[in-house]
């Protein structure tokens, strides 16, 4: 859980030491959980001003991802709509968004339109 919490303290890094995985100690301390050089940058979004990054996790014999969304900034008013429309909503069906598998899937009005 630890891991997590700091792949999740990467996510408000600046987007070169993300794209580098050098960020201090969050970067060094999470190395050896992720793949270097898969990270993806995730924004920052027009709408809610979203930032984050998709990285591949080292895990043998399987595949899996973390997707780490920087928390809320109280100093950007975006940030703070996007956290006040908290009701439900139907998957968002844009290109990418993967909706296909997801049939009848719920995400929060705020992170949908992000």
């Amino acid at each position: 859980a630890a891991g997590y919490l700091r792949l999740n303290a990467v996510a408000v890094c600046e987007d070169r030491r993300i794209a580098g995985w050098n960020c201090g100690r969050q970067c060094s301390t999470t190395a050896a959980l992720v793949e270097n050089g898969s990270q993806v940058l995730i924004g920052p979004t027009p709408v809610y001003n979203l930032h984050g990054f998709v990285a591949r996790l080292r895990h043998e014999g399987s595949s899996s991802c973390v997707v780490a969304i920087a928390g809320t900034s109280f100093y950007n008013w975006r940030n703070i709509r996007a956290d006040l429309e908290f009701w439900r909503t139907k998957w968002p069906t844009w290109s990418g968004s993967c909706a296909d598998w997801c049939y009848g899937c719920e995400v929060m009005k705020g992170f949908a339109s992000s």
